[in-house]
Parts: C-alpha cells; sequence; structure tokens
C-alpha cells in the first residue's frame, strides 16, 4: 500500500515538531463574514446588495458559503448571482463568480452552490473589495425579509 501526501501533508509530514508547518497557519485560519440585510420591496434586476468589503487580499470560499432566507418572499422567482463588485479595477469582476442563479424565494438556508448551480472553486483577490449579490429575477419582492449571507474565507 502506498501513502500520498497533499501539498500541506508534505509539509507536515516530519517527527520533529521544529520542522513541522503549521495546518492552522499554511493557508490562513478560515473566517465566516456574516451579514445581513433586510428587503424594503422595492429591488428589481440589476440591483446590487452590498455584502461586505474586504479590506485585504482574501480567498472566498464558495462552497462553505450560504444565504439564509428567514421567511418566504411573496416574489415568484427570487435569484441572485454572488460575486465581485463590478467597479473593481484590480481583477477582471465576475458578477456571479461565486454563486449563479440562487433561487432565494422559499425560507431557509441556501448554499451559494445549491442544487443545480455552479460555483467557481476558490478565488483569491489581489486587493480588498466588494461582494456583491446581483438580483437577476424578481417579481413582486416582499418587504421586511433578512437574508443572511455567510461567506467563508480566509485572509492571505
Amino acid at each position: 500500500m502506498a501513502n500520498f501526501y497533499t501539498v500541506q501533508g508534505a509539509l507536515q509530514n516530519t517527527e520533529q515538531d521544529a520542522k513541522r508547518a503549521s495546518g492552522e497557519l499554511l493557508h490562513g485560519r478560515s473566517r465566516l463574514a456574516t451579514t445581513q440585510y433586510v428587503t424594503d420591496g422595492t429591488e428589481v434586476t440589476t440591483d446590487l446588495i452590498y455584502i461586505a468589503k474586504f479590506d485585504h487580499p482574501v480567498m472566498i470560499d464558495p462552497t462553505q458559503s450560504s444565504v439564509a432566507v428567514s421567511a418566504t418572499l411573496d416574489g415568484s422567482a427570487v435569484t441572485m448571482d454572488i460575486g465581485d463588485d463590478p467597479a473593481w479595477t484590480h481583477i477582471t469582476p465576475d458578477v456571479d463568480r461565486y454563486a449563479d442563479g440562487i433561487t432565494v424565494t422559499s425560507a431557509g438556508i441556501i448554499p451559494y452552490g445549491a442544487a443545480g448551480v455552479a460555483v467557481d472553486a476558490p478565488y483569491t483577490t489581489t486587493e480588498g473589495g466588494w461582494l456583491v449579490a446581483t438580483i437577476i429575477a424578481s417579481t413582486a419582492l416582499n418587504s421586511g425579509i433578512t437574508l443572511t449571507f455567510r461567506t467563508a474565507y480566509t485572509i492571505n
């Protein structure tokens, strides 16, 4: 039986404490940005919700991120993309880099990579900037519904 190691595993594969790489510090510490937005009923297609501004370069991991919807939205097809602020200049902005067409109509927790929704691999920014949600379809959106965005990231 052969043993295989990831890059991180190889750096940690030593019996000498002083030479072993720390798994916690090798690629930064995972964090979770938890932010809330309460709908006011005026949101329409192409509107942006600014979720959080990262002041440093970060690696955003959409596979560990979600949005929680507090109650059923009355809209018949409320969907959104989650990605970069279109005004970012240091990268080529991608409005659906982290979630592409997630349906947020029903109450519950919706992963950025919900069934049938494509998400990219974790992405590392080169400077700080805004994470935004773009409403891509909305009809008869009601007010007073809390959207809680939980975005996993690592400061690099």
